[in-house]
Formats: structure tokens, C-alpha cells, sequence
């Protein structure tokens, strides 16, 4: 075999290999398989991707990275809110702690359903920054 060859064929299998491990949709966005880790973005006003798809009464782990300079959270809410409301906090179920321009990891473990993503940090909301969280059985 050419080198070329040899070394486009270890790529391919290693790349092969990296994807049957990660067992679906990685990302936990949209349609995918629900996961129980997944990485999401945050930049102003919004969430890179602004729908996910996790495992129900399962430890899913999050990792928030911020990749704007303004201080930003991920939220789950316990009941929707609108776009004119600013976030309550006891409406908070699960939040991965603020941070600017890094990156922070939190656990949590819902049972199924449909849960609006929010930034609490004021005035974040309202300027766009949401999604939704949806929580399946398998």
C-alpha cells in the first residue's frame, strides 16, 4: 500500500472508531440519540445550539462553555416563561454556574419532559438567550 494510502486508511478507522464509542449524537442536540454528556456554547444573546435531547432519570453531565466576554449561565426552568419576563430564581431546577469567557460542568437528572433553557443573567433572556432541554426515556 501507498503511504498515502495507509495513512488516509488509519484515519478513517480511527475516526470509525472515535464515532461507534460515542453512541449517537454527542452534542445532545435535536433528533439525535439522548445522551448523558454533552458540551454547549454560549455567546451573546444566545446559545450556539439552542436545542438538546438527554437521557430521563439518568446523571446527564453538561459543560457549559462561554465563549463570549460577558458573564453567562445555562438554565433549566421548572415552568415556561416569556420573552417579556425576567427569570425567577425559584423557578431554577438545574443551573451550570455563571461564568465569562471559560467554561464550568454541572450534573443533573430529570424525569422526562420539555424544559425551557434560560441565561438568568439579567437582561439575557429577554435579549434572546434560550432553548430547549427535551428529556427522553432511552
Amino acid at each position: 500500500m501507498k503511504r498515502g494510502t495507509l495513512l488516509l486508511s488509519g484515519a478513517l478507522a480511527a475516526l470509525a472508531l472515535v464515532l461507534s464509542a460515542c453512541g449517537g449524537d454527542s452534542s445532545g442536540e435535536g433528533g439525535g440519540d439522548a445522551v448523558t454528556s454533552f458540551n454547549v456554547e454560549g455567546k451573546e444573546f444566545a446559545f450556539v445550539a439552542d436545542s438538546w435531547r438527554v437521557a430521563a432519570n439518568q446523571d446527564v453531565t453538561i459543560t457549559f462553555n462561554n465563549i463570549g466576554p460577558l458573564e453567562h449561565d445555562w438554565s433549566v426552568l421548572s415552568s415556561t416563561i416569556s420573552g417579556d419576563d425576567e427569570v425567577a430564581e425559584d423557578l431554577v431546577i438545574f443551573k451550570v454556574a455563571r461564568v465569562s469567557g471559560g467554561s464550568s460542568t454541572g450534573t443533573f437528572n430529570l424525569p422526562p419532559g420539555t424544559y425551557q433553557v434560560v441565561c438568568t443573567v439579567p437582561g439575557h433572556f429577554v435579549a434572546g438567550m434560550e432553548g430547549t432541554l427535551h428529556v427522553v426515556d432511552g
